[in-house]
């Protein structure tokens, strides 16, 4: 039998550990609370660095689209016996490289090389499928800048802006959304509804009075284009030189579309603008957002 006076005790007891169980716990004097360490944030995958290497060094590559072995060869300033000598199981009589197919290419370094940045694949150039559903005459109309209220003599009569960056595209074999972006970037023909200063003589930002007017402002556009698209894909296109003197040497693994881009602002830009205009936050951007 439990007498009233122990359970009475028991009782208070406990009562007394359960209120001191819920008072605040103290840090000893001098110690520091615990705090856990966040990792950081992991950013972006950077770009390739391309450091000076030994000539002749071996470096592996997939063959793109419309690849040759001649032009490879100036890519990556060697030779095209030294890539077949490399590659024994590829024909000598080979022509066009299957696109994915691996290589290994003795290379040797030429510095001032250009970034590795891929703005664009090659099919976005080019007046193909992803052209044809694509409406100039609402992407201009659906957007309140001043290109929309802009016209010029192409082709033997007046046009409206979206007729002449219509025929420029058919007529050079571009993609219409390519000419839009640019002229977006240049001066933000799409987005802004009052030009500054004489944009609207120059809306590709070439201020030379050859050029004057959106039709001319587009041919140097789609003539540099494909100079630098075929350029690359022929091997021809070895170093783009920028309007402040500096030479460029493309990257041996860039594609003709990103060329293409590279060889427009080139004509535009000095150091510092062709370097952010060929940036993931440059045109790419731009493109993107159209």
């Amino acid at each position: 039998m439990i007498h009233r006076g122990a359970r009475s005790f028991s009782t208070l007891l406990m009562l007394l550990l359960f209120i001191a169980g819920c008072g605040p716990v103290s840090t000893p004097s001098g110690a520091t609370p615990k705090v856990e360490e966040l990792a950081p944030e992991v950013g972006p995958t950077s770009l390739p660095i391309r450091e000076p290497h030994p000539p002749g060094e071996l470096f592996e590559y997939r063959a793109q689209s419309g690849d040759t072995l001649p032009a490879l060869a100036a890519h990556f300033n060697t030779s095209v016996n030294e890539i077949l000598s490399a590659n024994p199981d590829l024909p000598s009589t080979v022509t066009t490289i299957p696109s994915g197919y691996p290589l290994q290419i003795p290379a040797y370094y030429v510095p001032l090389t250009g970034s590795p940045f891929h703005i664009l694949p090659d099919s976005e150039i080019i007046f193909g499928p992803s052209s044809v559903d694509f409406d100039i005459f609402e992407e201009i109309e659906s957007n309140p800048g001043f290109l929309k209220e802009l016209s010029d003599f192409a082709y033997k009569r007046q046009r409206q802006a979206w007729q002449v960056v219509e025929v420029i595209a058919r007529n050079y074999s571009l993609n219409p959304r390519v000419l839009l972006a640019l002229l977006e970037y240049q001066t933000q023909a799409l987005s802004e509804p009052l030009p500054e200063a004489n944009q609207a003589d120059y809306p590709m930002g070439v201020e030379q009075e050859r050029y004057k007017g959106l039709f001319w402002q587009l041919i140097w556009v789609a003539e540099r284009l494909n100079d630098g698209y075929y350029g690359w894909r022929m091997g021809t296109l070895e170093e783009i030189e920028l309007v402040d003197g500096l030479l460029v040497r493309p990257d041996p693994w860039q594609n003709a579309g990103t060329l293409a881009i590279h060889v427009v602002f080139a004509g535009i830009y000095g150091k510092q603008g062709f370097d952010h205009a060929v940036s993931p936050d440059g045109f790419y951007q731009t493109y993107h957002d159209l």
